[in-house]
């Protein structure tokens, strides 16, 4: 999930096709933006900016490779490591209840291709939910270089 001060931000960023997909919050308007494409950038916007409109209730990227880090957050006040691709996300605020969606990016290692499972085994509740990052060559979990999260509520 990227964040920009304001749409004039958002649109003179430079994307690649692998971004396609992927969210964007605006500071400005409070606003969720999704790329439809790269070039040139077509944005949809996804939630925010209005009372009663669903919006990210939470967002975190970060790294998992070796010690695990968050490079940027919101409403996320930790992410536990509970073993290779598998990690409960914590919110810094409770949920009013456990009824969100969840949206995942991942980018595996350059040896693999990486898919994640939300909610596997684990029931979500109104201060965590888990995810899992399993390679698809192996079905091995395995630690991705970055994950993306960002929570709709």
């Amino acid at each position: 999930c990227w964040e920009f001060a304001n749409s004039t931000a958002r649109l003179a960023a430079a994307f690649t096709a692998e971004d396609i997909g992927k969210v964007a919050y605006q500071e400005s308007d409070e606003t969720f933006w999704w790329l439809k494409d790269h070039a040139p950038a077509a944005w949809v916007k996804v939630g925010g900016g209005g009372a009663g409109q669903s919006v990210v209730f939470a967002w975190v990227n970060f790294n998992a490779v070796g010690t695990l880090s968050i490079r940027a957050s919101k409403n996320v006040a930790s992410v536990t490591d509970n073993g290779a691709g598998h990690y409960t996300i914590n919110f810094a605020e409770p949920a009013p209840d456990a009824d969100y969606a969840v949206s995942i990016n991942v980018r595996g290692s350059t040896s693999s291709r990486i898919t994640s499972q939300v909610f596997k085994d684990v029931t979500p509740t109104t201060t965590s939910f888990n995810v899992v990052c399993i390679a698809e060559g192996t079905g091995l979990s395995e630690d991705p270089q970055s994950v993306m999260v960002a929570v709709f509520r």
